[in-house]
Formats: C-alpha cells, sequence, structure tokens
C-alpha cells in the first residue's frame, strides 16, 4: 500500500484534508496497526538522520529505538487527541492504548477533527498571507522571517509587540503598586505630623516609629516609604523632626495602613506619572520655544557673504539656524503630543538631547542603507522607505581583540578583577561564535566598572567612547524604548512629526538657492560681476516697466537683476511677461530654480536682431569693451517706444569710446556716473567705477 517514508507521513499527517473520508481514514488505521512489521521495515529502511526528524528523544538513542518510536508517534497521530492514556499498570503498550482508543472515534468525532483542523489551516494560510493580529505576525515571521514582510507589515508588527510589551509592564507596575504589609513586630506608628523642610520650606509629613524595629524590618520599610515618594531622615537640626517623610499627605497615610494590611497605590503612582508627563511636555516645550526663537533671530543677521571664506561662514550659520527653528517646533510638536495623547510612543521623550540621540540612530540608519545598497550618498533620494528597518539597537559594543588586551591586564587589578574575569568568559563565547564585536545587552554592571572608570589601560578617546555608548543606551532605556521593534516603533513615529515639523518649502528652496549661488563665490569667472541688490532695484526703477511690458534682462547671470524686476513688480502690483538670457549652462539651472520659466541659453550676440522687447535691463561684460558691443546689439531687440538701461564700465569718457558716446547721443540716450564703489557690497566685490545708461527707441 504505502512504499516509503515520506508517503506514509504525507498520508498520516493529511488525514484532516476536505478530501479524506471516514472510510479513507479507516483504511489507513487498519493499515497502520495491521501492517507494523511492513511499517517497521519502511523504517529500518530510511537513515537515522532522516527518521530523526520525526523524533523527539534522547540523542544517542538506538535505531531501533528510534524506529519503535516513530511508529508509535503515527498511531498517536491517527487518535484524533491531543494526548493518549496509557494503563502501565497492566502492562499496556502503547500501541494498544492506541487501538483501544480507536474504538472510541465515531464518524462525528472525524467530521469535529477535520473541521477543527481545517479551520487552523486557514488561520495558518492566512497569517502566512495577509497578517493582521500579533499571533499572526507571530506566526508570519517564525515561518517566512520578517524579511518578507512588506514595509507596511513590518511597521503593524513592530506597533502590535510595542503594544503588547507596553500592556505587561503596565500590568507589572500595576502588580508593583499593590504594596504588601509589613509586620513591625509590634511597634506602632505615629502620625501623619504636617511640618516644613527646615531649609526649602515646602511641607513635610513625618511619619515616626514608636520604638525601635529589627534591621531587616528597617529596610523593608525604607524600600515601602521610598515607593509611596517618601524617606528616612534622621536629622534633627533646625527643628527637623526624624522619621520617614512625605512629600504628600495620603503617602504618609498610605505608609501608616501598611502595619494593617496592604496597600493599594496604583493613584499615587498614576499621579506622580502625570505630574513627571506634564513636567516632561513643559520642558520640550519651553526648550523648543527658546531654541527657535534664539534661531530666527540668528536667521535674521545680515551677513557679509562676499569672499569664499564668509559664503562658507554665512551658509554654514544659515544651515545651522534653520536646523534649530525645525528642530524646536519638533520639540514643541512632541509636547503638544503627550498632552493630548496623540504621541503614543515618544512619551517619555524629556529634552532636546533625547530627540538628538533618536536623530543620530535616524543618521546612522541612513549610512547603513547606503553603505548595505552600494549607492552614492550623495546621488540618493532622501526619502527612505524603509529607513527605519535598518536602525540597530545601539547596546554598547567593543572590538575582541582590544578587549581582550584591556582585560587581561585588568584582571589584576583591585576593584576590576572579578568584573575582568566575568567578561574575559563572555570574549570567550564571543570567539567560539566568530564574532569580531562584543555586545553589551547584559553584564552592564562589568562594563561599567572596567570600561567605563578612569584605568591605566583605557585611554581617554577609548573611554569617552565606551561611556557615549552606555549614556545612548541609558537614555533609550529611560524613555521606554528598551527592544529593538520599539525603537523602531518611536523612530517611525518621530519621523510622521518631523515632516510636520518640516521648514516651508520656499523657506527651504530659498536657502538651497543662496548656497547654490554662493559657490560662485571666489571663483574665476571672468566677467562675473552680479547687480548688488540696492543699485538692482535702483536700475529697475529707471526702466519704467509698465503693466503688460515685455521685459527682458538678456545677460541675466545667477538673476539678481531679474530678482528686482520680480520684486519691483511684486511692490506695484504691474503684470509683465519676462525673457532671460544666459551663456552659462549652470547659472540657467539656477535660474530655473528660482522659478523663472522663459530662460535661453544661448550667446545672445549671436541672435540675430528681433525687436520683441518694451524693456530691456541688462547688467553685462565689462572687460575688453564687452559691455558696448551687448548694449548695442541689445538695443536692436527693443521695440520702438521702448527703455534699454544697462550698467556699464565707468571708462566711457576715455576716447576710444567716442563713437559709442556719439551713437548714445543720437538716440537722445544718457550716461550716468554710479556711485563710486557701488559694486564693492556686491556678491561678488569689485572696486571697478560703473555707470548707468538710460536709451529710448
Amino acid at each position: 500500500m504505502i512504499q516509503s517514508l515520506p508517503e506514509l507521513i504525507k498520508a498520516v499527517s493529511g488525514i484532516w484534508k476536505e478530501d479524506v473520508t471516514y472510510s479513507d481514514y479507516l483504511a489507513l488505521r487498519s493499515y497502520c496497526v495491521e501492517q507494523e512489521t511492513e511499517i517497521k521495515a519502511i523504517l529500518n529502511a530510511c537513515k537515522k538522520d532522516e527518521l530523526k526528524k520525526y523524533y523527539q528523544g534522547y540523542s544517542d538513542a538506538k535505531k531501533d529505538q528510534i524506529v519503535s518510536s516513530v511508529y508509535n508517534s503515527i498511531l498517536m497521530q491517527l487518535l484524533l487527541s491531543d494526548s493518549v492514556s496509557v494503563d502501565y499498570m497492566n502492562k499496556e503498550t502503547m500501541k494498544q492504548a492506541c487501538v483501544r482508543m480507536f474504538a472510541e472515534t465515531t464518524p462525528e468525532a472525524f467530521a469535529a477533527y477535520q473541521a477543527k483542523k481545517q479551520g487552523e489551516h486557514a488561520e495558518h494560510v492566512k497569517a502566512l498571507t495577509n497578517p493582521e493580529t500579533l499571533y499572526e505576525f507571530q506566526t508570519f515571521a517564525r515561518y517566512r522571517g520578517e524579511g518578507a514582510m512588506s514595509d507596511e507589515q513590518r511597521e503593524r508588527y513592530d506597533e502590535l509587540r510595542t503594544g503588547q510589551t507596553r500592556e505587561e509592564r503596565a500590568e507589572d507596575d500595576r502588580r508593583r503598586a499593590q504594596i504588601q504589609a509589613v509586620d513591625t513586630g509590634g511597634v506602632e506608628m505615629t502620625g501623619p505630623i504636617k511640618t516644613q523642610h527646615t531649609r526649602d520650606k515646602y511641607d513635610l509629613w513625618i511619619v515616626q516609629l514608636v520604638g525601635k524595629v529589627e534591621r531587616p524590618i528597617y529596610n523593608e520599610l525604607n524600600e515601602k516609604a521610598k515607593r509611596l515618594g517618601g524617606w528616612y531622615s534622621s536629622f534633627r537640626g533646625n527643628g527637623a523632626i526624624p522619621g520617614f517623610q512625605f512629600k504628600e499627605e495620603r503617602g504618609a497615610i498610605a505608609f501608616m495602613n501598611l502595619q494593617n494590611g496592604a496597600v493599594d497605590a496604583s493613584d499615587i503612582y498614576a499621579d506622580r506619572q502625570t505630574v513627571k508627563a506634564e513636567r516632561r511636555a513643559e520642558n520640550l516645550e519651553d526648550k523648543g520655544e527658546r531654541l527657535k526663537t534664539s534661531a530666527e533671530q540668528d536667521l535674521s543677521v545680515d551677513r557679509k557673504d562676499n569672499t569664499a571664506k564668509r559664503a562658507r561662514e554665512a551658509a554654514n550659520a544659515e544651515r545651522r539656524a534653520l536646523y534649530q527653528i525645525e528642530f524646536g517646533k519638533l520639540m514643541q510638536l512632541i509636547a503638544d503630543g503627550q498632552r493630548d495623547g496623540t504621541i503614543r510612543y515618544l512619551d517619555k521623550v524629556a529634552n532636546y538631547t533625547d530627540i538628538e540621540t533618536l536623530y543620530s540612530l535616524i543618521s546612522a540608519a541612513r549610512w547603513r542603507y547606503i553603505r548595505d545598497k552600494n549607492i552614492n550618498p550623495d546621488h540618493y533620494d532622501d526619502e527612505i522607505p524603509d529607513l527605519v528597518n535598518y536602525v540597530k539597537y545601539p547596546y554598547p559594543v567593543a572590538n575582541l581583540e582590544k578587549l581582550h588586551r584591556i582585560l587581561y591586564n585588568l584582571a589584576g587589578e583591585p576593584g576590576k578583577r572579578m568584573a575582568a574575569n566575568r567578561l574575559i568568559k563572555l570574549c570567550a563565547r564571543a570567539q567560539k561564535a566568530g564574532k569580531e564585536m562584543v555586545r553589551f545587552n547584559a553584564s552592564l554592571d562589568d562594563y561599567d566598572r572596567v570600561l567605563c572608570a578612569p584605568s591605566r589601560v583605557v585611554d581617554s578617546y577609548e573611554l569617552d567612547n565606551y561611556r557615549d555608548m552606555r549614556l545612548t543606551y541609558t537614555r533609550l532605556q529611560r524613555m521606554g524604548l528598551k527592544e529593538e521593534f520599539e525603537l523602531r516603533t518611536a523612530l517611525r513615529e518621530m519621523l510622521k512629526v518631523k515632516k510636520a515639523a518640516a521648514l516651508d518649502p520656499e523657506v527651504k528652496k530659498a536657502q538651497d538657492l543662496r548656497e547654490l549661488e554662493r559657490t560662485f563665490v571666489g571663483r574665476e569667472i571672468p566677467g562675473f560681476f552680479p547687480t548688488p541688490a540696492d543699485l538692482a532695484a535702483e536700475i529697475v526703477g529707471k526702466a519704467d516697466i509698465k503693466n503688460h511690458d515685455m521685459v527682458a534682462e538678456l545677460s541675466a547671470g545667477i538673476g539678481h537683476l531679474a530678482d528686482a524686476i520680480r520684486q519691483y513688480c511684486s511692490d506695484t502690483g504691474i503684470s509683465i511677461a519676462m525673457h532671460l538670457n544666459e551663456l552659462r549652462p549652470d547659472f540657467c539651472d539656477i535660474l530655473k530654480k528660482k522659478g523663472f520659466e522663459n530662460v535661453t541659453c544661448c550667446d545672445f550676440l549671436s541672435v540675430p536682431e528681433r525687436p520683441a522687447f518694451n524693456r530691456i535691463i541688462i547688467n553685462p561684460p565689462f572687460e575688453n569693451g564687452e559691455d558696448v558691443a551687448h548694449v548695442q546689439h541689445a538695443f536692436k531687440f527693443l521695440k520702438p517706444g521702448g527703455r534699454l538701461v544697462a550698467i556699464m564700465a565707468g571708462n566711457k569718457d576715455q576716447k576710444r569710446f567716442s563713437d559709442f558716446r556719439s551713437w548714445v547721443e543720437q538716440h537722445g540716450g544718457v550716461i550716468e556716473p554710479n556711485e563710486p564703489g557701488a559694486f564693492l557690497s556686491a556678491f561678488r566685490p569689485t572696486g571697478v567705477s560703473s555707470c548707468t545708461l538710460i536709451i529710448d527707441k
């Protein structure tokens, strides 16, 4: 009937399937009972390692023992029950017990078994295709691994695990709030006596013992007083009353009640947590507002950026100020969310440093992503959907080889010898596992004693590094982010809040453009001397732009004159069509990023004349009389009745420009000298003198 072990296992394990009838089940059961010799022959033909897949027992068992065990387990599967009752008193064998229980299996019991197993199978299939509950996600992770989850599934799984963990901790807190009675050995408590702290003048309630108690009883009382918000003080100076001291009367009363029975301190604990939460929110909000205000003031400072060094310093200062504005807003949003309950996983974030720690973990994840994907860090999308999945919990770690050196040198040092010896054993286990790094998610007391305390064998750089890792770990533990999945859940929440706290896109765009412009400061670019803001506004005013004019800037550079034209139109409320031309492609890119749409990139001196504009405003290159050629060619693009305004070199009174002066006079133009040093405050400063040409057609 059955020829191989896989065929037998498939038949036995598949009796729950819909196409298996009760008659099929009975036939299989009879075969397994009656053909024991044949089945064991099939099992004996298999190798021992293959049989062990279906065997649970001693690893050194002989093959005949394994064969008998596998045969019995096959019979047990056919019982349709999770257990079998063997009458060992009457020397009943496992097979005999199974045969006895087979007689009790009715068609109805078989149908119920199939229905149950088919339901379990459906649940299993759902868990592997569309998990929704924590149990389903755990099943998915067990059979397919977390790596097979989508980003949305991974996020939901982390949230469910975090929720369960927090509920378990809340239950632990509720149990801790049930403070058991203390047997004081007949020594009574008196109080509470209301008084004041002799130095700080806040109210105190004192509970005293009428007599002495044994040291173990005192220790128990002291520990439970602390759990109720109190402490013991024996100070008697300045009229102080010794005893167990409490800042709240109800804490003192609850403490006194411990001599009569257990006390439920849930309300005290809850109110204490509420006060702490409000203090955290207040601190975050206050620090966030101060940080934002300071940064806004810093951003408004007028910075010179007319040299390469000044441009770098200005960019760094402004970038830092914008970052702090965003950071301050983030702190305030978290504080608001802590108060109204919309913040669920960052609820214990208390200060700037906490958020900075979380930021650093996101940054580390981003670099881990870049490394794992083998991509250029300068060319990647900053919005990484699964970024949080690259976060690693920052357990303190140490290089195995370096740690070996430190530990063996410390093994004989007083106060550290035992801790060092324990860590040596930890290193041995890591080495056996083939690891290069030792991770400390336990043994942290030894870590502190050996690696975080000043030592003759740990240099200051290493000491600071070990302390920083310990501090980061401690900070996360205090925030209640004790597991990696909790950390991921909190970071996802922080990224959502961070998006809400992001700078206005226009502000960010303006800053990016300023930084882009500043990259040209200090570079050798012939003829590139952008117009200072004051002079640009003055020149645009002289152009007398009208509503619906066609306006051109034919040597646009990076758009300082174009910016002034746009500002003039905004101030006056007029609407124009503006065309910009620039020779350099990188300058054209900046113009387009500034939002100018009609931009051409060419040498306009080679463009055939075409009267198309009512107003032309230009600041052409000055070198070797290039400004003259630009102005005269630009004039050809001016419509009749139009006006051209140009900034030119201030040397037009020289003899070699007599023909140009005659051309200007012929068209009724005027040349006005600009203020000396007009370009000294420019984006790229120069001391060259300049003038303004105004000429109408």
